[in-house]
């Protein structure tokens, strides 16, 4: 057979395979566009509710399930990274680092030392700055950076970490509602304003709205709000949670010839009055969970006990039991080489652990203790899989685990490292960004434009550094940000969007704006706390224009409900990066949120229903 022929029968196999292929495709059944979206949609729904994926993974999923089955053309699938709003997100997202920085922060601790005593105090002081810093950086990166100062100030006068940190997670929250940097949900309205009209929000066009739920909001978690939190950190062992102190879940090896091998578990724990609770023992590859008191420890075990810091070196100290660090010997423990230090979204450590990131040979730090809130832990602490809001206990050099904080992008909580502040890079970032702020604020200076152009500007005056700039960006909420948006568009042209307008128009009908305003927000603040501020933000925009136009009213205020709303993630931990963050810390479990949260959604809804419509008139369209 020549080739002539080999062509000609392997066109005729690809034809009859693509006849057969259609003629299959077309007894399956017919489903519309928008039936398709909502099934996509409910899919990605359902995977950032489970945890188990990376939500920017999710993102790019959903927006590749769009383009497969036509919704979004190929060749707009990633238009979204070319956005205002992501390039905005991501300028931000590299400022917010180094402004961290600056002795500005220092002072604002000096501050709080000095003036700051009572609870109250000093949840409206930390709340307060938070919400003040968020509307002008990073709402996660503003929070990071009070976290150790709330810590430190609660050690100070005694009030518990968890009566504080939630407290600074919201105002994150509230403070960036003030401006259109503050939260990408403000910058993805912006844009679809621009799209639409032609002309995009300004830098302070939120302001009005914002300062007054802002205001309203700190008012209710200073006077309020953290009463309703514990006193004390929950989620673990009773017997080992002691106000400000986490438990950690940490391996320790019986060495040869040490006190422990022979002992009994009843007598270990009798060190510290019980605050050292053993959770299993591995021997031999075997493990035992929750061995009884009477289990002897044999030479070569490993213990897996749960403790904080101070219990755990007391226990070592007494029974000679040591680190099961990977090396021959174990460690030993010393207060001055130990750091407290919980797991951002973006850490390079989420969905690894400690074995397969190889954290020793990368960072030149052990990982010797893991909590995790709301969860007992039973596995090998070195091969547990880190997640985001993990408080990880690390051992090491001053100088290796600052370090490996920045390379791994956790945040330093108790420890040596985290009293001492970095260096300070002075006043000359923060001048450039004010000097950014004006050119934006009046309109003349895009800030897609002003923002990258301080970041320039601040290389060449070695305010940062380049390498700086790419480890800093948040590279999962770019991403999610990029791949919903023309999910968004795909929203809105496939009908769901109008369908949903639809299903609310029959009940909003014959009722007032201000109601239809009302209820289309707590629609928004109820699928932000479980999919996404941006991804919501992004869904709601269509749906606001929508109710808009059928009711014959100005958009402008429909608008700002969404970018509301959408920022109002109180009643869940997995709403916001910022919830997630503090859980561990703080020892929260997920009724926590709900009860200071949703008082503060009823505050939130209540301020807007009349400040949306006075500095936002309802005029008709």
């Amino acid at each position: 057979m020549n080739w002539q022929s080999l062509w000609q029968t392997g066109r005729d196999g690809v034809t009859a395979f693509s006849s057969q292929a259609e003629s299959f495709a077309s007894g399956l059944p017919q489903f519309s566009d928008k039936t398709v979206f909502a099934g996509i949609l409910l899919l990605t729904l359902i995977l950032l509710m489970r945890g188990k994926l990376r939500y920017d993974f999710i993102g790019l999923l959903c927006l590749f399930l769009c383009v497969a089955f036509g919704l979004v053309p190929s060749a707009e699938a990633f238009l979204g990274f070319s956005h205002p709003a992501v390039i905005t997100v991501a300028a931000i997202l590299v400022l917010s680092r180094p402004l961290s920085d600056t002795r500005i922060l220092l002072s604002l601790e000096l501050l709080l030392r000095r003036k700051v005593r009572s609870g109250t105090g000093q949840v409206f002081s930390l709340s307060a700055m938070t919400a003040a810093l968020s509307g002008f950086m990073n709402n996660v990166g503003a929070l990071t950076m009070m976290m150790p100062m709330a810590l430190r100030s609660g050690e100070r006068t005694g009030v518990p970490a968890s009566r504080l940190l939630m407290p600074a997670s919201f105002a994150s929250l509230l403070g960036g509602m003030i401006t259109l940097i503050g939260t990408p949900p403000n910058l993805i309205i912006a844009g679809v304003r621009e799209r639409t009209f032609g002309e995009a929000f300004g830098l302070f066009d939120f302001f009005p709205v914002g300062i007054c739920i802002a205001l309203a909001g700190i008012t209710y978690l200073t006077l309020l709000g953290w009463r309703f939190l514990p006193s004390t950190p929950r989620g673990g062992r009773g017997a080992v949670e002691r106000a400000g102190l986490q438990a950690y879940v940490t391996e320790l090896r019986v060495g040869r010839g040490i006190r422990a091998a022979g002992m009994r578990l009843s007598d270990l724990e009798k060190f510290t009055d019980n605050a050292f609770s053993v959770l299993a023992v591995v021997r031999s590859g075997h493990k035992f969970l929750a061995p009884p008191g009477y289990f002897m420890l044999a030479e070569g075990d490993v213990v897996l006990a749960e403790a904080d810091s101070g219990a755990l070196s007391e226990t070592m100290g007494q029974s000679g039991l040591v680190l099961e660090s990977g090396e021959k010997g174990g460690q030993k423990l010393r207060e001055s080489d130990i750091l407290e230090a919980v797991v951002t979204s973006g850490s390079r450590l989420v969905g690894h652990s400690a074995a397969n990131w190889r954290m020793r040979q990368r960072l030149g730090v052990n990982l010797i203790g893991v909590s995790r809130r709301g969860e007992t832990i039973v596995e090998r602490v070195r091969e547990l899989p880190i997640r985001t809001g993990d408080v990880l206990l690390l051992q090491g050099p001053p100088s290796a685990l600052e370090q490996a904080m920045e390379i791994a992008a956790c945040v330093p909580l108790r420890g040596e490292l985290s009293t001492l502040m970095r260096r300070g890079r002075g006043l000359g970032l923060p001048l450039l960004f004010l000097l950014a702020l004006f050119p934006v604020g009046f309109g003349w200076v895009p800030p897609h434009f002003a923002f990258p152009g301080v970041i320039m500007g601040a290389i060449l005056l070695r305010q940062i550094q380049a390498r700086e700039v790419y480890e800093a960006i948040d590279w999962p909420v770019v991403i999610f940000i990029a791949a919903m948006l023309p999910v968004g568009a795909a929203f809105e042209t496939s009908g769901a969007s109008g369908a949903l307008v639809g299903f609310l128009e029959v009940p909003l009908q014959n009722s007032s704006p201000q109601l239809a305003l009302l209820i289309m927000m707590a629609v928004t603040m109820l699928l932000s706390d479980i999919l996404n501020n941006a991804a919501t933000a992004v869904l709601m925009a269509s749906v606001a224009l929508g109710l808009a136009r059928t009711l014959g009213v100005d958009p402008d205020p429909f608008l700002m409900a969404v970018a509301v709303a959408a920022s109002s993630t109180f009643l869940t931990p997995i709403g916001h990066q910022s919830n997630l963050i503090v859980m561990g810390p703080g020892g929260y479990r997920f009724s926590d949120y709900w009860r200071v949260g949703l008082l503060l959604d009823g505050i939130v809804l209540t301020i807007s229903w009349f400040a949306i419509p006075y500095f936002w008139p309802l005029n008709p369209a």
